[in-house]
């Protein structure tokens, strides 16, 4: 029913027609508008019996719709049922709120090694000297990384760590920054900060119960090799792979409320808030950030991050036949596809009309998830 939702409103609409374009760096054509996604995710809602006002709710710092997970993962029958209660008021970290193992990845036991009342307790650890390097530039390029999140809307800004604890009520452990850089292949450098949350103790805090099994290069070639087996010369077919990335990823999945005293940093120069307040008072400029999403550098955020992939990646395989007499949807490619973390790798064989169907499907059902796409 998804499926036939998707590549019906697809035929009605040259938005939603040969998205491959509107990616990589030098595109042909633009992403598919809001409201071009907002009018198909209508549709979709009303073949899953879901009202489409519902079907647009999401948490305020992540653009997923919990709703729609909700109702996919009603109608299958998927085992993973916490994982919509997580897009909706936020995911745990396993400190004091606990990961449910989500009953498919393997069971592998991490207990924490440290109470979080001995880490709360401990002295604050300064930033990484890499945060505070200004790298030739006028300022530190890892404040402007972290600058740029805030507003962005991912996390909360406040004057102090006094300040944000009396905001939660309770004490804060802030974690030290540290920029990694490097340089393109066009030669421009690419900055990204880590919250070191093993330097502060915060990782020792934390339990996780499965662990996740990533593929590996050799998948990736056995679905080229199965596709091939069925790749005949006298057809019109072509064989097409889209790898693409999910904009900041970790940073799309919320966090739930009683982990943010240990998710949060302070920063050396003032942090300027751009946008619009995310709660009352919420200053202009502070040095100190609680960040409402899971961010890099937790111990158990691969993991969290992969209960929510993993569903965006199965069902969406689940919608291509993974070979010409399989299952799945069959007015496009055949497709199989794998993720490596953050990663979406996808292959598919059949004539060329075929192919970017299936690119449009899948990627038009992502958008309907409001997986954060990087087009470029």
């Amino acid at each position: 029913m998804v499926s036939d939702a998707l590549l019906k409103h697809r035929a009605g609409s040259q938005e939603l027609q040969n998205i491959a374009g509107a990616f990589g760096p030098k595109p042909s054509r633009p992403p598919p508008s809001d409201t071009s996604v907002a009018e198909l995710r209508a549709q979709v809602c009303i073949a899953l019996d879901l009202d489409p006002a519902e079907g647009e709710l999401h948490n305020a710092f992540s653009p997923w719709r919990h709703a729609v997970v909700a109702r996919l993962q009603e109608l299958s029958g998927d085992p993973d049922k916490v994982l919509s209660t997580w897009l909706r008021v936020g995911a745990p970290m396993g400190i004091d709120v606990p990961i449910d193992p989500g009953g498919l990845f393997p069971l592998f036991s991490s207990p924490a090694s440290l109470p979080s009342s001995a880490v709360v307790a401990r002295a604050p650890v300064p930033n990484h000297a890499s945060f505070r390097d200004c790298q030739s530039c006028a300022r530190p390029p890892g404040h402007d990384v972290i600058e740029a999140h805030l507003n962005q809307g991912f996390g909360l800004l406040f004057e102090s760590k006094e300040a944000a604890e009396h905001h939660l009520g309770t004490r804060v452990m802030p974690a030290p920054l540290g920029t990694v850089s490097k340089r393109k292949e066009d030669g421009s450098m690419k900055h990204r900060v880590i919250l070191d949350l093993r330097a502060n103790c915060v990782n020792l805090a934390s339990s996780t119960p499965e662990r996740q099994v990533l593929p590996s290069l050799h998948d990736h070639a056995r679905d080229l090799a199965e596709l091939g087996r069925h790749w005949w010369d006298d057809q019109d077919q072509e064989l097409w792979t889209l790898i693409l990335d999910i904009q900041d990823a970790f940073m799309g999945i919320p966090l739930a409320s009683p982990e943010q005293p240990y998710n949060c940093c302070a920063s050396d120069l003032a942090v300027v808030r751009s946008r619009a307040a995310a709660y009352d008072g919420e200053p202009a400029r502070g040095h100190f950030i609680l960040w409402a999403v899971l961010g890099f550098g937790g111990k158990p955020n691969p993991l969290v991050f992969a209960r929510a992939v993993s569903f965006a990646s199965r069902y969406a395989q689940a919608l291509l036949r993974p070979d010409p007499l399989g299952p799945g949807c069959r007015d496009v490619a055949v497709g199989r596809l794998q993720c490596y973390v953050d990663d979406p790798c996808a292959s598919f064989l059949g004539p060329p009309g075929t192919a970017s169907a299936a690119v449009d499907l899948i990627i038009c059902f992502w958008l309907v998830l409001g997986l954060p796409l990087a087009w470029k």
